[in-house]
This record gives C-alpha cells, sequence and structure tokens, in this order.
C-alpha cells in the first residue's frame, strides 16, 4: 500500500508540475480529494504531501512561474519537513469540511496560502497577468 500512494504522490506531483503556469486548460479529477485524503493513514498523507511539495517546487522545470515556485519556498522555510507541512494541511482540512470534494491540489495549496501571506500576494499579483483558467482552487490563496 505504501509504494502505491508513493506512486500516487508522484504522479499528481507530475501533473501539478504540468499544468503549474502553462496555458489554461481543463485538470482532470486528480487521485485525490479531501475525504479521500482524510482515510488515509498517517504515514501516507505525510507521502502524499511531500509529493505535492517536491512537484511544486520542481514545476518551474514544466514551464511553472519561477517567482511563484521561489516565493513557496521561502514560505514554510527550508527547515521545514514533511511532518510539519502534513499537520498545517491536515488542520486546513479539518477546520474546511464544507470543501473536502475538492481536489487535494487545491486544498494544499490552500492551506499553504493561508498560512503564508507572500504566497498568497504571489499567486493574487500572478493571476493579475493570467488569461482566465479553467479551474480555481476551492479558496482563491
Amino acid at each position: 500500500m505504501a509504494k502505491r500512494s508513493c506512486r500516487a504522490a508522484i504522479a499528481l506531483g507530475v501533473l501539478i508540475c504540468s499544468v503549474a503556469g502553462a496555458e489554461p486548460m481543463a485538470v482532470p479529477a486528480g487521485i485525490a480529494n479531501g475525504t479521500v485524503y482524510r482515510g488515509m493513514s498517517s504515514a501516507n498523507r505525510q507521502t502524499y504531501v511531500a509529493g505535492l511539495w517536491d512537484g511544486l517546487l520542481s514545476a518551474q522545470w514544466f514551464g511553472g512561474d519561477a517567482t511563484l515556485v521561489a516565493t513557496l519556498q521561502l514560505c514554510p522555510g527550508r527547515l521545514m519537513d514533511a511532518e510539519q507541512l502534513t499537520a498545517i494541511v491536515d488542520k486546513y482540512i479539518s477546520d474546511h469540511p464544507e470543501a473536502w470534494q475538492h481536489q487535494m491540489s487545491m486544498l494544499f495549496l490552500s492551506a499553504i496560502s493561508a498560512t503564508c501571506p507572500k504566497y498568497k500576494a504571489a499567486y493574487a499579483e500572478f493571476n493579475k497577468h493570467r488569461p482566465p483558467a479553467s479551474i480555481s482552487p476551492t479558496v482563491s490563496p
């Protein structure tokens, strides 16, 4: 099961990398939503969050906005580990049961945005200059 979760996290990270900063396009439903995430074991949630984080930090390699990636790196700081990131995401999801049906990638970004004013501001600035996309975050970061 752990190998399957790790593969799922890597696949989601690749998906996020492939759409971050790319031309507007439809994004498939994703691998997991908040309800599925809540049902994962603690170890699987941590692996999933680590995969999302690594995928986002690699987004510029696939055409993602370098400024957003750099800002994202400043938010939690270089010393934050997967356990702490997972605690942030878990708290956000616990506090927002109305959003459990949404994609985990969007819930993850919403959790990071809620704890990082620098990223929230950079994301807002980025979206001022971007054509409307076919998806939007659950909660605007």
